[in-house]
């Protein structure tokens, strides 16, 4: 009966084994399901190289958020349990019918201000449209022939001029590069935009010639941001205004004689020395 006496001992033993091999055999289907496809001999060789003690502290910090996920929960089940009593304490009382009607109100003021709002924006765009209209109309001449006479005097270093919108949608002169590069005046050297501002204020004189009876086209200097090359450029076009009205240039730089008659040599330029 000797051989009996740890019997019991061993059967609880062999229970806690199955028990352990079950919870064994549970523990490596979950972590096979979440391996994204691994097996076990790899996911073990994976685990090898973590950091157990920074595991368990993620752990904690999950289950902490856990918590406090929870205690949201909680929280807003009862903000939602308080809304609902609320809402049926409303139902049938005079509050819901002036909720109700403070409602169909709501809307119907929405309403207004959405059909004021369409007029407006409507009407802001027709008149945009109309503005843009009387600019094109009345600028483009004007900016083709500036554009070209700017083009002569920068010696094609620009080939164009443009009206682009700027702060608060002003509408803002711009010169374009051959290279397509946009820049802006302030963006110009001086003579650039001496150049410039010489080639809108001949292309506004010569449109207003055209309705008008011509008057002398009197400068001082003009030139003293320009080289020869723009000088003569500049020359040529002065030639060519003073075709159609008297131009006057006085200068004190004597060698731009010798440059207006090489720009205008037919006919010759009278020269005034004083």
């Amino acid at each position: 009966m000797k051989e009996l006496e740890g019997l019991p001992e061993a059967i609880s033993k062999s229970d806690q084994c199955r028990e352990l091999d079950g919870r064994i055999d549970t523990l490596e289907r979950d972590l096979i399901g979440l391996g994204d496809g691994l097996s076990l001999a790899d996911l073990t060789i994976e685990a090898q190289d973590q950091d157990r003690d920074l595991i368990r502290a993620r752990l904690l910090e999950i289950e902490d958020e856990l918590k406090r996920l929870s205690d949201d929960r909680q929280r807003i089940g009862g903000d939602i349990a308080d809304a609902e009593g609320k809402l049926r304490s409303m139902q049938g009382s005079d509050a819901a019918s002036v909720a109700a009607e403070t409602r169909q109100q709501a809307l119907a003021d929405m309403g207004d201000a959405i059909e004021r709002w369409t007029r407006l924006t409507v009407g802001v765009r027709l008149l945009r449209a109309a503005i843009d209209m009387y600019r094109e109309r009345k600028q483009a001449p004007l900016l083709q022939s500036a554009e070209k006479m700017f083009a002569a005097l920068t010696l094609d270093e620009f080939k164009a001029l443009r009206i682009d919108y700027g702060r608060a949608d002003q509408p803002v002169l711009t010169a374009i590069r051959q290279n397509d590069e946009v820049v802006p005046v302030e963006g110009l050297s001086t003579g650039t935009a001496d150049q410039l501002f010489l080639a809108l204020r001949i292309a506004a004189l010569e449109q207003y010639l055209e309705t008008a009876p011509p008057f002398p086209f009197i400068v001082d200097d003009l030139f003293v941001n320009f080289d020869d090359a723009r000088s003569s450029a500049g020359f040529k076009i002065l030639g060519d205004l003073a075709c159609k009205t008297q131009v006057v240039f006085l200068t004190h730089h004597v060698h731009l004689l010798d440059v207006a008659r090489m720009a205008i040599p037919n006919p010759l330029v009278p020269v005034h020395l004083t």
